[in-house]
């Protein structure tokens, strides 16, 4: 029972710390995105998706994919596909799979005129959540089970 309720917790911190970067930036619908993110770190830490490569590098590179083909091709369906599809390659090939990030990618896809999005709340917002389950994972290990 610690271990949901540890979990329960941790997913909940990691949340209202994405709602509160978000926020700030004027842009809540991106905390959905981290709020899987925040689902991922919480009960699964050491999968490969959960690490902070992964998650910074997903995230950011999900965004950057959405944002360039809305700009580049327009904000239309098979776009929004290319653009998801090409930032799933990329992720494999770079070795930073996120699946949550596809949210990102797809909600800079339909801002695409915002590029400074990119920094503040898609980089920043993982950076910190990166952070903060590296110190979770350094100060407050989950018990042992013996």
């Amino acid at each position: 029972m610690a271990e949901p309720l540890r979990a329960g917790i941790l997913a909940a911190a990691y949340v209202l710390t994405s709602l509160l970067l978000t926020g700030a930036a004027g842009l809540p619908a991106f905390a959905m995105s981290f709020a899987s993110s925040s689902i991922l770190l919480a009960t699964q830490p050491a999968t490969p998706a959960a690490q902070p490569r992964s998650l910074i590098g997903g995230h950011c590179i999900a965004a950057i994919c959405g944002w360039g083909f809305a700009a580049w091709l327009g904000p239309q369906p098979w776009s929004a596909a290319l653009a998801i599809g090409l930032a799933a390659a990329l992720m494999l090939l770079t070795r930073t799979l996120h699946p949550p990030g596809a949210v990102s990618g797809y909600l800079m896809f339909n801002a695409h005129q915002h590029v400074g999005w990119l920094l503040f709340p898609v980089l920043t917002t993982s950076v910190v959540l990166a952070a903060m389950s590296q110190l979770v994972r350094r100060y407050a290990p989950p018990p042992r089970r013996g």
